[in-house]
C-alpha cells in the first residue's frame, strides 16, 4: 500500500508496505530514508540526522514519529470493517457446524470451512482498507460472502456426494 501525504514541515511524505512481507519504505521530498532497523529510519539532512519511528501497519493504522510530531500516514481501521470481515468467518463457523442448519443448506465448516472462511475475510478485510467510500466496502463484503458461501456450498456437496 502506498500512501503519498503532504506535511508543513516535512514536504512530500511517501509511506510504502508491502501487504504480503510488511515490508516498509519512507521517502520525504524524494530522499529515501536509510533504514535502521524494523520500525526505525534515519532523515539525513544537509543540518541533522532525525529519526523515524514508524508505530503500526497498513492493516492497523501507521503512524510516522519523526521530530517531536506524530504524522498520521494510514488511517486505522472503521469498526465496520473490521466487523464485516468477521462476520464472514463467524457465518461459516456456525452454520456449518449446526448440523440442523446443513440439513437445509449445507455448508462445510470445521477445519475446512474456517479455513476457507478465514481466507476469504483476510482478502475481504485488505481489499476494504483500499477504498473510501463505504458502499464500495459492503459491495465488496457482499461479493466474498456470496463467495464464501458458494465454495463452502459446493465443497460440502462433493462431501454429500462422496458418501
Amino acid at each position: 500500500m502506498k500512501t503519498v501525504l503532504q506535511n508543513e514541515k516535512y514536504g512530500e511524505i511517501v509511506y510504502e508496505e508491502s501487504a504480503w512481507s510488511g515490508k516498509k519504505s519512507i521517502s520525504i521530498n524524494g530522499v529515501i530514508l536509510q533504514k535502521k532497523d524494523k520500525t526505525t529510519f534515519e532523515y539525513v539532512t544537509d543540518e541533522e540526522i532525525e529519526t523515524v519511528i514508524v508505530k503500526g501497519n497498513s492493516m492497523s493504522g501507521a503512524k510516522l514519529s519523526i521530530g517531536g510530531q506524530t504524522i498520521q500516514v494510514i488511517a486505522p481501521p472503521k469498526w465496520y470493517e473490521v466487523a464485516l470481515s468477521v462476520l464472514i468467518f463467524a457465518f461459516i463457523l456456525v452454520w456449518g457446524n449446526v448440523p440442523q442448519l446443513c440439513l437445509i443448506f449445507p455448508l462445510v465448516g470445521g477445519a475446512i470451512g474456517g479455513f476457507i472462511s478465514g481466507m476469504f475475510a483476510v482478502l475481504n478485510f485488505m481489499i476494504m482498507r483500499k477504498l473510501e467510500k463505504p458502499y464500495f466496502k459492503i459491495l465488496i463484503f457482499i461479493a466474498f460472502m456470496a463467495a464464501t458461501i458458494l465454495v463452502c456450498y459446493l465443497i460440502a456437496l462433493l462431501i454429500i456426494s462422496a458418501y
